[in-house]
């Protein structure tokens, strides 16, 4: 099982990622989070219009593309002044769009986030955690920081 595939990487904080998986590098990753965050898409899985009818999927009628880039070089062979074969770098960018598996309909459930439904700690280890006490009482939860106890409401 690969940790960064596709399948275990929804609902998860995690940098964009392609519908293969992979990390985006660079400024992508800037540009996605923000678009995510912008937008507050919880799935951090992109892919292009073509990739999703791969899949048999849609895009959503008036959803909008989020830009991402491409950078490169090629080589190129040139004579020199002397007559000499000389390779030069040409670097180039080329931007395309991509979408958020959340525009997208039709997807195999995988690519689908999970939000999370609890919080990852009690108030017993945020007691610890903080070294204060705990109480349970039938009163709203509070903090007292003047007596440094962690009150909570009791469970059902």
């Amino acid at each position: 099982m690969k940790p960064w595939s596709a399948e275990h990487a929804a609902g998860k904080i995690s940098r964009p990622l392609r519908h293969n998986g992979m990390p985006y590098r660079g400024m992508n990753v800037l540009l996605l989070w923000g678009e995510a965050m912008e937008k507050g898409y919880a799935a951090p899985i992109w892919m292009t219009f073509k990739q999703a009818l791969e899949f048999n999927a849609h895009v959503r009628k008036g959803e909008h593309s989020s830009l991402v880039v491409y950078g490169n070089s090629i080589t190129q062979t040139e004579t020199n002044d002397e007559g000499k074969d000389v390779d030069r770098a040409i670097p180039f960018m080329k931007g395309y769009t991509d979408f958020n598996v959340e525009q997208i309909e039709g997807l195999p459930a995988h690519y689908y986030a999970k939000p999370e439904t609890r919080f990852p700690w009690s108030a017993r280890r945020v007691s610890e955690i903080s070294r204060t006490r705990t109480l349970s009482s039938g009163r709203p939860s509070l903090y007292s920081r003047a007596k440094t106890r962690l009150c909570r409401f009791p469970r059902a």
